[in-house]
Order: C-alpha cells, then sequence, then structure tokens
C-alpha cells in the first residue's frame, strides 16, 4: 500500500506556514511546534528583508525538523523532558540556530552550511534509518540573461529507494543519483519566465519513495515523503540608479541706470563721468546713451564717450557781457550694466540596470553634489558620491574624471550558490 506524506515545511518567500498541532504544553509536539513558529517567522522577516541566504537556512533547518517530527510521531506526547537526550539536544540545536539567524552571525554561505550541518548530525541518529530526509539543495537561483539550464544538486540522506522526481508546475522531471546521498534534478531555462521588477518564486516539490514497516524486511509499505523546492526567479531589472547632480555654469546679469547731469554757470566745463558698480561688470554701449534735455544756446556737452569700461562727458557754460543769464545744460544718461555669475543648476537622471548589462549615465565634467542613490530589485538602498562610493550588495559604480558613471551588476557569490 502507498501513502503520500506531506513535509509542509514552507518555503522560502512564499511558505505556507503548517497548521498548529493540537499538542499539550510540555511535550515533544509542542516543542516541535514552538520551534517550527520560530523558524517560518524568521522566513518571514528574512523575505521582507530580501535575504535569501537567512530564509534557505531556515528553510533547511525546517526540512530536518519535519524528518525529526515523521520519525519520531509516536513520541510527540510525550513529556518533553523524558523523550531523551539525544532528541533534546537536537531541539536544543535548532533553537541556537534561530538565535543564530536572528542575531546576525550567519552572514556567509559557508557559515549557514555549518549551522544546517550542526542541526544534521544531531537528526541523524533519531530519525529512522530508511526515512529520507534532504537538508540542502543549491542551483536554484534563475538569472536572466543566462542561457544553460538550471540544475538543482541536492543533498541528504537514504536517498537510494526508487526514482525520486520534482514535480514543478505540473510536469515531472526525473532526479539522477550520482551518489547515495545527493540528486541532480535538470530543468530547462525556458520553463521560467521573469517579470520586470518583481522576484518570482516558484515552487516545485520533490518526491522520494521509501520502504517503511514490515516484519524482518518482509510486508513493508512503500511510502513516499515529499519536499518543497522553492526556486527564486530574479527579476529582469536589477535595480534602478536615481542620479542628481548640480551643473555648473555662468549666467548673465543685467541692471539699467538712469541718471540726470547738469550744469549752470557764467563760464567753464564740468566734467562727468559713470563707471560699473563692480569690479568684472561692464557697460553695452549698444544699449546706453547720453542725450540732451534742456539747455540755453550758451550750454552745451562735449566729448560724450561711452565705452563698455564707462562712460564720461563735460558740460561747457558760458555768459557774454549781455546775457541775461548764465550759461545752462541739462543731460539725461542711461546705461545698461552687465555681469556673470556662476550657477548651479539642479539636473538628474534615472537609470534602469539589468542583469549581466552595464548600465552608463554621462553627466558632464563641470558638476557638482552628484550623489547616485541605487535601490536594487529587494528594495535596499545605498547612496554613493565620487568621494565616497561604498559597496553595494548587487551592484558597483564608479565615477571617471569625464563624467561617466558606470553601474556594473553584481551577483554576490552568496546568492549564485544558492
Amino acid at each position: 500500500m502507498k501513502k503520500y506524506l506531506s513535509t509542509l515545511t514552507g518555503l522560502v518567500l512564499l511558505f505556507c506556514a503548517k497548521s498548529a498541532l493540537a499538542v499539550d504544553p510540555l511535550t515533544l509536539g509542542f516543542s516541535i511546534n514552538q520551534v517550527e513558529k520560530s523558524l517560518n517567522s524568521v522566513v518571514d522577516n528574512s523575505r521582507e528583508a530580501g535575504d535569501f541566504l537567512i530564509a534557505r537556512t531556515a528553510q533547511e533547518l525546517l526540512f530536518l525538523l519535519d524528518s525529526f517530527e515523521a520519525s519520531n510521531q509516536k513520541l510527540l506526547k510525550t513529556a518533553f523532558k523524558s523523550v531523551g537526550q539525544e532528541r533534546r539536544q537536537f531541539i536544543g540545536g535548532i533553537e541556537k540556530a534561530i538565535s543564530e539567524l536572528n542575531t546576525g552571525v550567519v552572514t556567509t554561505l559557508d557559515r549557514s552550511e555549518r549551522v544546517v550541518d550542526q542541526a544534521y548530525q544531531l537528526v541523524k541518529d533519531v530519525t529512522f534509518d530508511t526515512y529520507p530526509t534532504i537538508f540542502r539543495y543549491r542551483g536554484s537561483v534563475v538569472v536572466p540573461g543566462e542561457t544553460s539550464d538550471i540544475r538543482l544538486s541536492i543533498r541528504g540522506a537514504n536517498l537510494t529507494h526508487g526514482q525520486p522526481y520534482l514535480v514543478l508546475d505540473g510536469k515531472s522531471y526525473p532526479a539522477k543519483r550520482p551518489t547515495t546521498q545527493d540528486l541532480i534534478v535538470t530543468i530547462p531555462r525556458s520553463v521560467f519566465g521573469h517579470d520586470e521588477n518583481s522576484i518570482i518564486y516558484k515552487t516545485g516539490k520533490l518526491h522520494i519513495s521509501y520502504e517503511s514497516g514490515g516484519f524482518l524486511g518482509f510486508f513493508t509499505d512503500e511510502e513516499e515523503v515529499s519536499y518543497d523546492i522553492c526556486l527564486i526567479i530574479l527579476p529582469t531589472n536589477l535595480g534602478s540608479a536615481s542620479i542628481t547632480y548640480e551643473v555648473l555654469g555662468t549666467a548673465r546679469r543685467e541692471k539699467i541706470y538712469r541718471g540726470e547731469w547738469s550744469h549752470r554757470g557764467r563760464s567753464g566745463c564740468r566734467s562727468f563721468s559713470q563707471a560699473p558698480a563692480a569690479q568684472g561688470r561692464r557697460f553695452d554701449p549698444d544699449r546706453s546713451s547720453i542725450t540732451r534735455y534742456s539747455g540755453n544756446r550758451r550750454g552745451e556737452g562735449r566729448g560724450i564717450t561711452i565705452r563698455d569700461t564707462g562712460m564720461s562727458m563735460a558740460i561747457c557754460v558760458s555768459r557774454g557781457t549781455f546775457d541775461r543769464d548764465d550759461g545752462f545744460a541739462h543731460y539725461r544718461y542711461s546705461f545698461l550694466e552687465y555681469w556673470t555669475e556662476p550657477t548651479a543648476t539642479p539636473s538628474s537622471k534615472q537609470l534602469k540596470v539589468a542583469w549581466l548589462t552595464v548600465g552608463t549615465a554621462t553627466i558632464g565634467t563641470n558638476v557638482d553634489k552628484v550623489i547616485l542613490t541605487f535601490t536594487d530589485f529587494t528594495g535596499k538602498q545605498t547612496k554613493h558620491t565620487p568621494s565616497s562610493n561604498p559597496d553595494a550588495q548587487y551592484g558597483e559604480m564608479s565615477f571617471d574624471d569625464q563624467g561617466v558613471i558606470l553601474l556594473r551588476p553584481k551577483i554576490p557569490n552568496d546568492l549564485a550558490a544558492l
């Protein structure tokens, strides 16, 4: 007779949380339930943070916890203190691993694998010898632009019976068995599509059969256990960059001045002049003028000069013996003064970056206050400037002296290995 068991482990980023066990406190079943809740919480939190390494570590611990639970069904209602030291050590080891996941101790793939390996060593002695267990799989990240097929490498124990297979989107893919502890499943890349900006999590079920029960090797039942395998399909866009900066330049400023010069007297000349208000300023002769406004015939303007460096003239007057009044002249002047001032004009550029493609933005050389804000596909942001360019998890930024910004995609080794 064939029975089908389900692991119900919950997956990276689309895990289905296992229903709570109806068990009494202080039993082995209750302890398993509490640890499982904590692991699912780690999965949910790491999903929100885009931390694939932590999520995968928690999932692999859930695989082991499921195998432990399935192998100890008869002890689930037994008081935890009475189930034996090895079983208590396994639960304690999982709790320690959860603490390490929550406190940031697990930051590399190597550390993640050590955590899972330690838990596996503890669970080996308290599971049935024939019960298939998996505790690791790799090759599940689908990167846009790559062309090779997806090759899942799965490691576990007791994988020798029957023909294991993976079901994904209703299609079955047989597993090869290079060793008694390893399975290889190859999936054509063509079955995966990519969203432009969002991660897709596609779940397949790995089915493994085994023999259970029986007496002295006879009358055994063939049963099947399934494990959820989650593939991480990265979006087409690695992320986006918002570049803000100021374009440096100059702008012409202008101001028009108007005034009057006048002189009255019996004789002589009086000089008048006007120079720019500040160093670096000039007059525009074509838009400047000196014109006579009023006066008598014994008052006149002489030497009227208008240049970019200033304007000048003299008003000369006279009065003859028989003239009844003094000489008089009245002139009005108008000049346009201009100068240049430095400017900093705000500007910006937006850049989308695809995997395996270098993003380029040209902002020119005469710029200042350049800030690049990079938002990767997980939503994490980092800020970069030519003088302060920290590492970004999924990209490398460079600023050259020709005003070109390059954003090179980066696939972290730990992510690529998952």
